[in-house]
C-alpha cells in the first residue's frame, strides 16, 4: 500500500485536522467532494469543446498576440529602481464579538533593478508596515449595517497597502511599482475618503513618472469577455459561445491552454490592451469621475507561469486610451523566473507581507496574556468570555 507523505508542515497540520474529523461526517464530506468533482469535469469537458471555436473568434479579431521568448529583455527597465507592493491579513479570536485582526503591508526596493538581486539587503531594502486592528462586530452592524467583518479588516489592510502605493510616489519617482493584485481594491467599497485617497495615490504615481502595474492572479471580472462579444462576434450562436464562460480567467485558462497544446504556441501570449473604466460597474466610473481611467491585459509567459491580468492606470483626456502593450510585455516576463510564475518583485512582496494563522494566533495569545490581572473578580470575567 502506497502511503501520502505530507511534505511541509502545513500539509501536515490539514491533513492532521482531516483526521480529526468525525468518520461520520467526513463520509459525508468526502461524497459530496467526489460529486463535485465530477460536475466540474462535465463543465470542463463542455468549455473545452468550445474552446477551438472561441479562440478563432478572438483570433480574427487580432486580439491574441504572441511575443517571441528570444526578445524577452528588461533593456531600459534593467536598472531601473523596481518596487513590489503587497498585503495582508489574518484575523483571529471572535469572542464576544471582538476580532483583533494582524494587517500588514510591505514595498520590496530592488534600487538597482534587477542587479539589486545579489544585493538585497531587507533592513534597508524593505519597508514594512503593520497594525492590529480591533473589529467589533456590534458596533459595525449598528454603523454600517453589516456583519462581514472579513471585508471591514481588507479595507483597513487595504489603507494601509495604498499608503505604500503612496509613499512609492513622492521617495521613488521615475521608478517601476509592481503590486500583487487590481488597482481597484477592494472591488466593492465605496466610501468616499478612501477612493479619494486610492486614485490620489495613483494620480501621484504617473505625475512622479512611476510605471505602476497591478499584477491580478484571482481574476473574476469579465471585462473581456463583454468587451469580446461587442466587437468580435457576429451571430447569437457565438455570444453563446462566450456566455459558457464563468469568468475571463475561465476564458482566458482555457484559450492559452489551446494555443499552447493545440497550435504549439512556446513564445509569450498576450491580449491587446482594453480600457475597463466603463466596463467595471459603479466603483470603477468612480475613479474615473476622480480622473483615474483604467486599462486591462492578459498576459502569459510560457506554460509554467501564471496568467495574469494587468492593470494599468492612466490620466488622459484623449477619447480612446491608448496603451503600448510591448513594453508592458517586456517588462512582465523579464521579472518572471522559470517556475516562479508571477514577476519577482510581486513574488517577494507576497512572501515578505504574509501573515498566516499560526501568527495570528500567538499575537491573540499575547493580547489575551495581558488581559490577566491579578484580581480575582476580573480573572474569572475573562474566563467566562472565552
Amino acid at each position: 500500500m502506497v502511503v501520502f507523505l505530507p511534505e511541509s508542515l502545513e500539509e501536515r497540520l490539514k491533513y492532521a485536522q482531516f483526521n480529526q474529523t468525525d468518520y461520520q461526517v467526513l463520509v459525508r464530506l468526502v461524497q459530496r467532494a467526489i460529486d463535485r468533482g465530477v460536475d466540474i469535469q462535465h463543465e470542463q469537458k463542455i468549455l473545452g469543446g468550445i474552446t477551438k471555436r472561441t479562440y478563432e473568434i478572438m483570433d480574427r479579431g487580432s486580439f491574441l498576440k504572441t511575443f517571441p521568448q528570444s526578445k524577452v529583455d528588461l533593456a531600459e527597465f534593467k536598472s531601473k529602481c523596481t518596487i513590489g507592493v503587497d498585503g495582508s491579513f489574518c484575523p483571529a479570536g471572535g469572542t464576544a464579538g471582538l476580532w483583533y485582526a494582524p494587517i500588514s503591508a510591505v514595498r520590496v526596493i530592488l534600487r538597482n533593478g534587477i542587479n539589486s538581486l545579489d544585493t538585497f539587503n531587507a533592513d534597508s531594502d524593505l519597508e514594512a508596515f503593520g497594525d492590529i486592528i480591533l473589529i467589533d462586530e456590534a458596533k459595525l452592524r449598528k454603523e454600517h449595517y453589516s456583519e462581514d467583518v472579513n471585508g471591514e479588516i481588507i479595507k483597513r489592510m487595504m489603507e494601509l497597502e495604498t499608503k505604500a502605493i503612496m509613499l512609492t510616489a513622492t521617495r521613488n519617482k521615475g521608478s517601476i511599482l509592481m503590486m500583487d493584485g487590481p488597482v481597484v481594491d477592494p472591488p466593492t467599497f465605496t466610501e468616499k475618503d478612501y477612493l479619494t485617497y486610492r486614485c490620489d495615490a495613483f494620480k501621484n504615481c504617473i505625475a512622479n513618472d512611476v510605471l505602476a502595474i497591478g499584477c491580478v492572479k484571482r481574476i473574476k471580472d469579465n471585462f473581456t469577455k463583454g468587451y469580446v462579444k461587442e466587437n468580435f462576434v457576429k451571430t447569437p450562436d457565438e455570444i453563446a459561445v462566450f456566455e459558457k464562460f464563468p469568468t475571463d480567467m475561465h476564458l482566458m485558462a482555457y484559450v492559452f491552454t489551446y494555443m499552447r497544446t493545440q497550435l504549439g504556441i512556446t513564445e509569450v501570449i498576450y491580449t491587446n490592451p482594453i480600457e475597463i473604466s466603463d466596463r467595471g460597474g459603479p466603483l470603477y466610473k468612480k475613479y474615473k469621475d476622480q480622473g483615474l481611467r483604467l486599462a486591462c491585459m492578459f498576459i502569459q509567459k510560457d506554460l509554467k507561469s501564471s496568467i495574469l491580468r494587468l492593470d494599468i492606470p492612466l490620466v488622459s483626456e484623449e477619447t480612446e486610451l491608448t496603451v503600448d502593450a510591448k513594453p508592458l510585455v517586456r517588462l512582465v516576463a523579464g521579472w518572471t523566473y522559470p517556475d516562479l510564475g508571477t514577476p519577482m518583485p510581486v513574488y517577494l512582496a507576497h512572501e515578505k507581507c504574509q501573515i498566516r494563522q499560526g501568527c495570528a494566533d500567538v499575537l491573540y495569545e499575547e493580547i489575551l496574556t495581558r488581559m490577566r490581572t491579578t484580581d480575582p473578580f476580573n480573572q474569572i470575567a475573562s474566563m467566562n468570555l472565552r
